[in-house]
């Protein structure tokens, strides 16, 4: 501060990280007495368009005072409203110190003067995205080695991550003229994949060349160095004829055992080393040549696309499409379906598992989709949907597998967490969001509001999947079910929806408040930039221009 390197930029690796090391900073101030002042205007502008009892939260309460100090935390599981409140201050100037992990350094722009790393653990070129001149390390220790590895080398592979999934391939097959086969063909993920086989058959011929090679009288001359290296490793003199007679006895007994050699010992099992590091490398290097030809064979079986031959194996198996390749009213489901296994959710729909369901129960079955945190229990009401579910699942994974796909059973139901659902069921049925955040302690109020809002999303194409196949009284559920989860409780937690909502005029609004605070009445001009196509702001509000007229 003393040398005006702020703002500063400090990068940490986990949530719980970042909060913490904010807190470690509350003893220091780093805002004037007006910059404390705009501050709490421009946040109270934001929270006052919350419920009285939101505004009780602890995330918000706790927020404003390290806010005036010039101390700022952005992390994908804060309330969006106070994300966007946050990214607004940094841009103005009033967050000196701002605490955030990795997700802030991708989709925003936000110009620092100094970025800082908590640690060396997982570091990534994230100083690019902040347009920084000074960056460091905030640990205890740092070699050399890792700091001159950290400014002078090469930023990560970039590797494809691109798979075909079902709804993908089921939407490229009633398009006339393109095939799932012909778009992995043209995929970044298959030339990288292409690109990587010469490689690997040269490295995997120099290992079959030197497996070839043979030495004449190789046994003899191995046997011989290593009694040559034991011998130099012993005593050579023994003080006393009883230690030399004690050893021959025991070569002699050696001897008698194994008559044909020596058994070589396991350095892990027999020598009992513990380095972890160790037990890695024998590994790699005893799977050396196992790993190279999995690799080679990994490489070509994308080429022959046999993941795509087989997801195409488990659609006939399961009704979505026919031997020739015929779509069913199964793929007219699965098409509207893409916030969710849309596979798993049609055939819920076919075994009418939502018929007996009341409209709460219809949201929070449906989180488990979108929810990918840690589970642990399930209200009794909720109990016997869910089974059904995870039967249906299981018997999916089995087809899968018959399919030649490699998935286990419990891996493919383990990602359908059960957490929310009581959460969802409490939410829709009117509780307020104080009171159900009661209900997981453990978990991130914001990252509540994302599966609120993926939920959301989730209803509306289950609506959209009852219309296509005429079903009208199922469709009105999903409908009405998206109508109690979306209250306008859940709708003005974030700046943009509540934009959406009310129109234009509270952008405006908000806009004067927060420029009235900073420029008194004398302001120019209110800019405000929106994604008119999607119906989202940019998520921020900025004042700017100091003219000659006045309010």
């Amino acid at each position: 501060m003393q040398k005006n390197c702020n703002p500063i930029i400090v990068f940490s690796f986990s949530k719980r990280e970042c909060e913490r090391n904010a807190l470690e900073m509350v003893k220091f101030k780093f805002s004037s007495v007006e910059e404390d002042d705009l501050t709490a205007n421009i946040f109270n502008s934001a929270i006052d368009n919350l419920f009285v009892e939101d505004r009780q939260l602890p995330q918000i309460m706790d927020f404003l005072p390290l806010l005036k100090r010039g101390i700022g935390i952005h992390h994908s599981d804060l309330l969006p409203i106070l994300k966007e409140v946050i990214e607004i201050l940094f841009q103005e100037g009033l967050n000196k110190v701002f605490f955030a992990t990795e997700t802030f350094s991708t989709g925003l722009n936000m110009p620092a003067k100094t970025v800082v790393f908590a640690g060396t653990t997982n570091q990534v070129r994230l100083e690019g995205a902040t347009k920084s001149v000074f960056w460091g390390v905030y640990s205890d220790k740092i070699e050399p080695v890792t700091a001159k590895a950290m400014i002078t080398g090469q930023a990560d592979r970039l590797d494809s991550a691109f798979r075909v999934g079902y709804n993908m391939v089921l939407n490229l097959m009633k398009v006339e003229g393109i095939s799932p086969e012909y778009l992995l063909q043209g995929s970044f993920f298959q030339f990288q994949n292409s690109a990587k086989i010469p490689g690997l058959e040269e490295e995997l011929r120099k290992e079959e060349a030197m497996a070839k090679m043979t030495i004449p009288d190789g046994d003899l001359i191995g046997r011989y160095y290593e009694y040559q290296s034991q011998l130099d490793q012993m005593v050579s003199d023994f003080r006393a004829g009883q230690q030399r007679e004690t050893v021959w006895k025991s070569v002699l007994e050696t001897r008698r055992r194994f008559p044909d050699d020596v058994p070589l010992l396991d350095p892990l099992r027999d020598m009992g080393i513990k380095d972890e590091k160790f037990a890695i490398l024998v590994k790699r290097y005893e799977n050396g040549y196992d790993h190279r030809r999995s690799r080679i064979q990994a490489s070509q079986n994308a080429l022959q696309l046999d993941e795509l031959k087989s997801r195409k194996r488990v659609l006939r198996r399961l009704g979505f499409t026919t031997s020739a390749e015929i779509v069913d009213v199964k793929r007219c489901i699965a098409c509207e379906l893409s916030s969710g296994d849309e596979l798993l959710l049609t055939e819920l729909i076919f075994n009418g598992v939502f018929n007996t369901l009341s409209l709460e129960q219809y949201a929070a079955l449906l989180s488990c989709f979108v929810f990918d945190e840690e589970s642990n229990k399930v209200r009794a009401e909720l109990a016997a949907p869910l089974c059904v579910m995870q039967e249906i699942a299981r018997r999916m994974a089995k087809v899968s597998k018959e399919s030649k796909l490699p998935i286990g059973e419990e891996d493919y139901v383990a990602p359908f967490k059960v957490e929310l659902m009581d959460v969802v069921m409490q939410w829709c049925r009117g509780v307020s969001f104080q009171d159900i955040k009661k209900l997981t302690a453990d978990i991130f109020e914001g990252s509540i509001i994302r599966v609120f809002r993926r939920l959301g999303e989730l209803l509306r194409q289950m609506a959209s999947a009852a219309k296509v196949i005429g079903n009208a009284e199922l469709q009105g559920k999903f409908q009405k079910s998206l109508e109690i989860l979306e209250r306008p409780g859940l709708v003005i937690f974030c700046i943009c929806r509540r934009i959406v909502v009310l129109g234009r005029d509270f952008c405006h609004q908000l806009a004067l408040k927060m420029a009235a605070s900073r420029y008194g009445k004398r302001l120019h001009k209110a800019s405000f930039d929106f994604w008119l196509g999607k119906g989202h702001c940019c998520g921020s509000l900025m004042a700017h221009g100091i003219g000659d007229s006045s309010l």
